[in-house]
């Protein structure tokens, strides 16, 4: 018999075949005759995607399980110490997708200040017939802080090194990099004009911009976010808008996406549907790392990309 690989949440279309076509692909959420249960119990792979919740309640269902396999970078909803006491190895994606990640953040930086969807329309309403539009900010030589440094918050300096900003950060690690260490998000804020999340989802960085670090980034600032929406409370972020505290924003991730908030429904305020990884070129090098880590566990216990 084939491997068989467990469905734990829902995967991209092109993994989902790949897997079907090299292995027994078992959709746990589907699963009804006695012989899948069977299967269940005895499959020791898994995969789920980057915004999947498999708390210890859901793990318990599968006994057998060894390794989960991560479509995405983000493993915040798995249970790490209950991987660990059971000794489930969890992988993602880290690496392949940085450059989009990357990308999304400087367009998302240059379309804030330019005002480009803004002004876009004013073309598409017909305004430009009869009437000029209204200057923007400069971008290059901005301040910019990056709230984690990263392999997307380093990708995302070398972008900005090229339109000479300067560059600050915040992370606990220090980084070997042109720019200015600073010891708090709040104190970051307050030093520069744009501020981009970069940085993971933990218990420590939970609702870490809140309307402190949002009155510190100032009613000329820009907050940038293509991290995780539990980074932001979003309820702050409502009363910075409704108070014109902050000039605007540019959020690829919300906090209980796919719902947007009315008030967020703003014309100073960019919302994409968390897609900054979404190219298919890097979907396709994500599918190919997570085929390529159930692979070599299967063949040797070893993965390429372990959560550490």
């Amino acid at each position: 018999m084939r491997a068989l690989i467990l469905k734990l949440d829902g995967i991209p279309e092109n993994l989902d075949q790949q897997l079907k076509n090299d292995y027994m692909l078992i959709d746990v959420h589907e699963a009804t005759s006695p012989s899948q249960q069977e299967n269940i119990n005895i499959a020791t792979i898994g995969v789920a995607n980057g915004e999947s919740r498999l708390d210890a309640d859901f793990l318990k269902q599968f006994p057998s399980l060894k390794l989960i396999a991560i479509f995405g970078v983000g493993f915040d909803g798995v249970d790490l110490l209950y991987a660990q006491q059971h000794n489930i190895t969890i992988t993602n994606t880290p690496g392949v997708l940085t450059e989009d990640v990357a990308d999304l953040a400087l367009a998302f930086c240059l379309a804030l200040t330019r005002e480009i969807i803004p002004a876009n329309d004013f073309v598409q309403q017909g305004y430009w017939n009869h009437s000029r539009y209204p200057l923007t900010t400069k971008f290059s030589r901005h301040k910019v802080g990056i709230f984690g440094m990263g392999r997307v918050g380093q990708a995302i300096f070398r972008r900005l090194s090229a339109f000479d900003c300067d560059i600050y950060y915040t992370d606990s690690n220090e980084v070997d990099i042109a720019a200015r260490r600073i010891e708090t998000i709040q104190r970051l804020a307050s030093e520069v004009d744009i501020l981009i999340l970069s940085a993971n989802s933990s218990e420590q960085n939970h609702n870490i911009v809140d309307l402190t670090v949002l009155t510190a980034l100032g009613r000329s600032g820009y907050l940038v976010n293509i991290a995780r929406g539990s980074l932001v409370n979003q309820d702050d972020l409502i009363i910075a808008f409704e108070n014109n505290l902050i000039a605007g924003a540019a959020l690829d991730v919300l906090a209980n996406e796919p719902v947007i908030p009315i008030a967020l429904q703003r014309s100073n305020v960019i919302i994409t549907p968390h897609y900054a990884s979404g190219t298919n070129e890097t979907r396709e090098a994500m599918k190919n790392l997570v085929c390529e880590n159930i692979r070599l566990y299967l063949h040797s216990g070893k993965v390429l990309t372990p959560v550490k």
